[in-house]
């Protein structure tokens, strides 16, 4: 049983109470190293920005399926060879974590959240044409892991050291503008903004009831709901814990919503993909 002085310290070092502190830093490390190989491979699948493309979009296109088709430049391989990436970075990840449960809080709820993923996903697979660029869309969540994660390692070695430096902080400032401005964008704008790409897409291929359940274009819709119900979740525990709840020794704001303090069930994580 761990005390409370115990987590009172293992929270502002930015360590988990019941997992293990090496086994979560290779995880997290592990995690920036690929999730940047997997953003990196995303991105160069969209046309450079800025451009006329992007414009359109923002300037009234994020429900429109056709603006974000224009905006997407991912070949039918490089969007099969990215959604292969993926599905075997969740596999791997679910492996690990099999083998290091410690490394995180709750494998059950992450191995489960990786499974629907991989199912999600593979349903796309059945029509790359038409639904690859919203997976790719979708997949940007994980740029706003990636900050998590990254922003959680500087604390862990910001809490070692007994403080920071001058790079150190300024690093952690970045991982915090990065983390804060990529939720709001995505979390709140582009994820509703999906859901709505996803029921236009359905609506002009909604095939008839003996192959509903076979519809691929079913699979984006299911999820947009999912996802826009918990970013939105997620988004007032992480209001709350920041305003109202966080004491001057208790856990990181983010800690508490993402369920990594074992303060009863863990919550969820902000990730589409990434359980951890």
């Amino acid at each position: 049983m761990i005390g409370d002085r115990e987590v009172r310290e293992r929270s502002m070092s930015g360590r988990r109470p019941g997992v293990d502190p090496v086994q979560a830093t290779r995880h997290d490390v592990a995690n920036v190293v690929v999730l940047g190989i997997l953003n990196a491979y995303n991105l160069s699948l969209w046309r450079p920005f800025p451009g006329p493309h992007w414009r359109a979009l923002w300037l009234g296109g994020l429900a429109s399926p056709a603006a974000w088709e224009a905006c997407f430049d991912g070949s039918e391989g490089s969007t099969r060879g990215f959604i292969a990436l993926l599905i075997t970075y969740l596999l791997a990840d679910s492996a690990y974590l099999a083998l290091r449960p410690r490394a995180v809080a709750d494998v059950t709820r992450i191995v489960i959240h990786h499974g629907v993923c991989i199912a999600a996903v593979a349903v796309c697979l059945l029509d790359v044409d038409g639904l690859g660029y919203l997976v790719s869309a979708t997949a940007w969540v994980e740029v706003n892991t990636w900050a998590l994660t990254v922003r959680r390692l500087l604390k862990q070695q910001g809490g070692r050291r007994g403080g920071q430096g001058h790079l150190h902080a300024a690093a952690t400032v970045a991982c915090d503008a990065l983390f804060f401005g990529s939720w709001v964008l995505y979390r709140l704008v582009i994820t509703p903004s999906l859901l709505l790409v996803s029921l236009h897409i359905h609506a002009a291929t909604t095939p008839r009831p003996a192959t509903w359940p076979l519809c691929p274009a079913l699979a984006p819709v299911l999820a947009g709901f999912g996802l826009c119900y918990l970013n939105f979740y997620w988004t007032c525990n992480l209001l709350a814990s920041t305003f109202f709840k966080r004491s001057s020794h208790g856990p990181s704001a983010e800690q508490m919503c993402l369920g990594h303090v074992e303060r009863g069930p863990a919550k969820g994580d902000t990730s589409l993909f990434l359980g951890s």
